[in-house]
Parts: structure tokens; C-alpha cells; sequence
């Protein structure tokens, strides 16, 4: 009969313990275990309205168990959870989009996308968003650019549904406030986008004087808003006046660091009192080596304005032909304001005089490209033509009246030519050019 010893059954004993607390050792570890909850990305918040906006969020992994309930939080607080607003959009892994929707305008919104699993809810990273305003909003009204006769307006006008937005602009006047009923001093455009920054640029103003002005926006409705008034005053480069020897009185204007006249010149005699030959328009004019002067008639509406024009032996006289302290420039100094103004390509268009007056479809070429002049630092330069051949037979005549201004300067090109400074109505450049020593030219001086 086979008989247990008792160190046998107690070693028996004793391994079926050990197997035990084994396996309750590594049940315990089991249940102790952490579970794993989703890792989670908040998007952007997009397509934000007075009252709606777009975000969503992005579930990178689910962890230890599947995402039942996935959306976006939001309230106007920071870190919402899921006790305040939310969205339910699907479950699981992946991206998902979120429409927000029972928002208040122009308020500021916190959102987190936020995903559900057994081991309980986890977060995305906090987005901040402002619903947009209802009604435009017209912001950063700033001046700068003030010239003599020109000044720029930059402002931001910010409106969620730009269909809805008629026009937009800025208006302006020398009384306060200034509103958009007068189109003299108004500027239109078509809205383009639901948030820009426009740049608008006032012409033809006058100088040291004060204005007001403010942007305003239309709605198709009808009503219209505007922005503060802001004013500006523009700059005074107006010198004193100065008077040729017949007793025509001159304006003058500073612009750099030159003095410069305004008007053309109108006199008939020299500094000393000789008169200079009133030579009439003929063939006459070819063979000339002295001084002259003829123009359109005293009895031409613009006489007083444009002035007569002069050959260059008149200019180059010893006798002088401007007032003292004054002088004819010569090309290198045409050159000094050209380049001070912005330089050949665009010089004609500055300087030369805003309107249709004196110039044939100012500065706007037949393919009208080339934008109107804008005459920034008040010089005024008319189109007073030239007197010169014309036709088969060359005959002199004053020609290109309203097309081309033509100003002496005061040096030689040749033994046949003279320096001199001219400008197109098809184009807004300026440029110093030759010309023929005889033929007759408007003259402009500058202070010593």
C-alpha cells in the first residue's frame, strides 16, 4: 500500500499555493492596468458668420476601446467641455466637421473638439474665434501721402457677406461731416472680398486747406454706414508771388528744393524795358536770330493762362528775359524735378494740370491706359503747343495746342538746337529733348 510521506504533501501543499498567489498576482495586474483614452486635434475654426462657423476636430487614435461619441464643444468661456454647447458628428477614428450654429454676432468664441470611450472624454487643443458683425464695420480710417493737392485714405471695412454690400468708398469735403450724396468729392467701388484693406486716393484738392473725409459702405437695402471723420490739412508750398516787368503777376511753388513759377510767361519786354520783336506766325520765324514772341491772339480765351511762346534767342538774350532773382532753367535743372517728383516715366503726369482745359484727353491714351494726370505738387503745366513747320508744304504755324507742352531751358544742344523740357497728353512721362533753336516755345522760371 502506497503511503505519503509527509514532507511529500507538504511540498505539494506548498506548490499549489504558490501557483495560486501567482495567478492572483497576475489577475491583479490585469484589472489594475490604466485603460487608454483617444488622442484628439481641434481644426481651425473656418467660415465664420454673425451667427454660424465651421471646426471639427481629427481622432488620431481611439485608444483601448472605440470612440462612441465625437464633436465640438464651445461657450464663452475658456476650455469648454461637453456640459456646455455641442456637436455629435459620428464616431471612430478619423477627421470629422462640425457646423456651429445659434452663435451671437461680434462675440468671441472658445472651441475644443472633444471624443468619448470607455476609459472616459478627452480634449483637443482650444481654438478662439469673433463671429462677424451684421452690419459692416469700417475700421483704421488712416491718412498719409498729403500733398499740396492730393492725400490717401487707408481703411479696413470688414463684412462677412460681401454680395450684400452695394458699394463701398470714401466721401470728402472742406465742411464737417462729409457725406457720400456728392460725387465731386466721392470715390465708388465694388465690394470684392468679406475682409479688405482699400487705399483710396483724393485728387484736385487745394492747397492749405482743411478737409474731411470718412469711408461709408452701401447695403443693397439701401442703408448706409459710415466710419469716424477723420481731416487733414494739405501742405503749402505756395511762395510769394513775383512780377515780370509788364506787371504780370506770377504764383510760384516750391517743390524740393527748387522754387519754380507757375504759370508761363507773359511779358513782351526784357528786364531792362527793351520790348522783345512781336514777330507774327509766318515763314518769317526760319530765318530768325533774335529774340521774338508771338501767341494765339489776345482775343483766345486762355491768352492770360497759356501765355505767348518765345524762340530761344529771346530766352538766351543778354538783356534777360526774367525778373530778378530769376531765372530760365537750364536742362540739368528740368532734370533735378523730374527725378524729384518720381523720375521720367511718370513726371508728366504729376506735374501736368488735372482736367481737360488745357489738355486733349489729359494723359488718357486712345486705349485708355495711361491714368489722368494728377498735377501733385500744384505745378500746372499746360499744353500750350509750339510754333513750328507743319504740313506737306512746312509751312510755321503754332501747332499741337491741347497735345504737347514744350518749355525752354536755358543752355544749348547745338549750334541749331536748344535744350528744352516736354510732355504729351498720351502719355504721363517727361523728359528734357532738343529743339529747334527758331521755333517758338512757352517759358517757366526759376528762382535763383
Amino acid at each position: 500500500m502506497y503511503r505519503l510521506d509527509i514532507n511529500s504533501k507538504s511540498r505539494i501543499i506548498y506548490s499549489i499555493f504558490l501557483v495560486i498567489l501567482l495567478l492572483s498576482s497576475l489577475l491583479s495586474c490585469k484589472k489594475n492596468t490604466p485603460k487608454v483614452i483617444p488622442t484628439i486635434t481641434t481644426t481651425q475654426v473656418i467660415k465664420i458668420t454673425p451667427n454660424t462657423a465651421t471646426c471639427g476636430g481629427y481622432v488620431v487614435e481611439e485608444g483601448d476601446a472605440a470612440v462612441t461619441v465625437r464633436g465640438v464643444c464651445w461657450c464663452t468661456t475658456q476650455n469648454p467641455t461637453i456640459i456646455d454647447n455641442i456637436t455629435t458628428d459620428s464616431k471612430g477614428r478619423g477627421v470629422f466637421v462640425s457646423q456651429i450654429t445659434g452663435l451671437k454676432p461680434e462675440t468671441t468664441y472658445y472651441v475644443r473638439a472633444y471624443a468619448i470611450n470607455k476609459a472616459g472624454t478627452v480634449y483637443g487643443e482650444q481654438r478662439v474665434f469673433i463671429t462677424s458683425a451684421t452690419d459692416p464695420k469700417i475700421t483704421n480710417t488712416v491718412i498719409s501721402d498729403v500733398t499740396t493737392i492730393t492725400a490717401k485714405l487707408d481703411v479696413n471695412i470688414k463684412y462677412y457677406d460681401a454680395s450684400q454690400m452695394l458699394e463701398y468708398g470714401i466721401c470728402w469735403s472742406t465742411s464737417n461731416p462729409p457725406t457720400a450724396d456728392n460725387d465731386k468729392n466721392s470715390i465708388f467701388i465694388k465690394p470684392d472680398s468679406v475682409l479688405t484693406n482699400y487705399s483710396f486716393k483724393m485728387t484736385q484738392l487745394e492747397c492749405n486747406k482743411t478737409y474731411y473725409v470718412r469711408a461709408f459702405a452701401f447695403k443693397n437695402s439701401g442703408d448706409i454706414y459710415y466710419s469716424d471723420v477723420v481731416s487733414f490739412t494739405t501742405k503749402d508750398n505756395r511762395g510769394s508771388t513775383v512780377t515780370d516787368i509788364d506787371g504780370n503777376v506770377y504764383h510760384t511753388v516750391t517743390i524740393g528744393t527748387q522754387t519754380w513759377m507757375v504759370e508761363n510767361l507773359k511779358t513782351t519786354r526784357y528786364r531792362n524795358g527793351d520790348s522783345i520783336a512781336n514777330v507774327p506766325v509766318s515763314n518769317k520765324w526760319l530765318q530768325l536770330t533774335t529774340g521774338a514772341y508771338t501767341g494765339y491772339g489776345k482775343d483766345y480765351q486762355d491768352y492770360n493762362v497759356i501765355g505767348p511762346i518765345y524762340n530761344w534767342y529771346a530766352v538766351n538774350d543778354n538783356r534777360k528775359i526774367a525778373p530778378t532773382g530769376w531765372h530760365v532753367p537750364t536742362d540739368a535743372e528740368w532734370r533735378i524735378l523730374i527725378q524729384f517728383v518720381g523720375g521720367t516715366s511718370v513726371a508728366g503726369g504729376i506735374l501736368k494740370e488735372t482736367g481737360f482745359r488745357h489738355w486733349s484727353m489729359t494723359s488718357i491714351r486712345f486705349d485708355g491706359n495711361v491714368p489722368p494726370a494728377t498735377d501733385e505738387w500744384g505745378f500746372r503745366a499746360f499744353s500750350s503747343g509750339k510754333l513750328a513747320q507743319w504740313g506737306s508744304d512746312n509751312t510755321c504755324c503754332i501747332c499741337y495746342g491741347g497735345m504737347y507742352g514744350f518749355w525752354w531751358a536755358a543752355n544749348e544742344y547745338n549750334s541749331g538746337a536748344a535744350w528744352c523740357m516736354g510732355m504729351g497728353y498720351n502719355r504721363i512721362s517727361a523728359e528734357t529733348n532738343s529743339n529747334n533753336k527758331w521755333e517758338g516755345l512757352s517759358v517757366r522760371f526759376l528762382k535763383d
